[in-house]
C-alpha cells in the first residue's frame, strides 16, 4: 500500500511492523524520509479474546452482536493506542 506522511510529504510503500510492548502487540509503520511513526493497531489478551468471540458470531449470523464486538476491539484498541502514546512506550520504537 501507498501512503503519504502528514508530516513530511514522502509518498513511500508501507513496511509493517510488530513489536510486543508489556504484553500488547503493536503493529507500525514509519515513515521512509523522516521516519514518523504511525500506530495501526494494538492488540492485548482482551482484544484477542474478543476476536475469537466475533469469529464465532460471524458463523452464527448474528450482525447485531457482531458489530457491538467489532466496536468493542476498536474501543479498546484505540484506548490502547492512547494510553501507551501518554506513557511514551513508542519510544524505541
Amino acid at each position: 500500500m501507498i501512503v503519504t506522511c502528514n508530516e513530511c510529504n514522502n509518498t513511500f510503500e508501507i513496511n509493517c511492523d510488530m513489536k510486543l510492548i508489556n504484553d500488547i502487540e503493536v503493529t507500525y509503520f514509519k515513515c521512509s524520509e523522516c521516519n514518523k511513526l504511525y500506530i495501526i493497531c494494538c492488540v492485548d489478551e482482551y482484544i484477542k479474546k474478543e476476536q475469537r468471540r466475533y469469529k464465532e458470531l460471524k458463523k452464527l449470523k448474528n450482525e447485531s452482536l457482531k458489530k457491538i464486538c467489532h466496536k468493542n476491539i476498536t474501543l479498546h484498541s484505540n484506548m490502547l493506542k492512547k494510553k501507551m502514546l501518554k506513557e511514551n512506550a513508542f519510544k524505541d520504537l
